[in-house]
């Protein structure tokens, strides 16, 4: 899943969608050792937080792993899913598009689809 995630970013990530990672793994030095390596030799570009004590998993009451998150610029969550998902499917595309022109705001005295 995160080769496709992060060719995914590739094409995606700009100013109005940023994507990040984050590990929930707990404190293993030789873990993280090969998650980093993992990262490398499968050229992955995403970022990748390591959250060891599951602040971040506790805030968005994560119970599932993995778990997806779009948040919008204002903190809302606007979308979740649970478990492996395809980031590169068409219907992906236009859910997310969908997504972010609602959450887009509009100039004023202009219809959404003109701007």
């Amino acid at each position: 899943e995160m080769p496709d995630l992060d060719g995914f970013n590739e094409d995606w990530s700009g100013p109005e969608l940023s994507i990040l990672t984050v590990n929930v793994d707990p404190v293993n030095p030789e873990l993280n050792e090969s998650i980093k390596q993992f990262l490398t030799d499968s050229e992955i570009q995403l970022p990748v937080y390591f959250d060891p004590v599951g602040k971040l998993k506790s805030l968005f009451g994560v119970q599932e792993i993995p778990h997806h998150f779009l948040v919008s610029p204002n903190g809302d969550v606007i979308w979740q899913a649970k478990g492996a998902f395809n980031w590169t499917a068409p219907e992906t595309e236009r859910a997310l598009l969908t997504m972010m022109a609602r959450e887009k705001s509009p100039e004023p005295g202009l219809p959404v689809d003109q701007k």
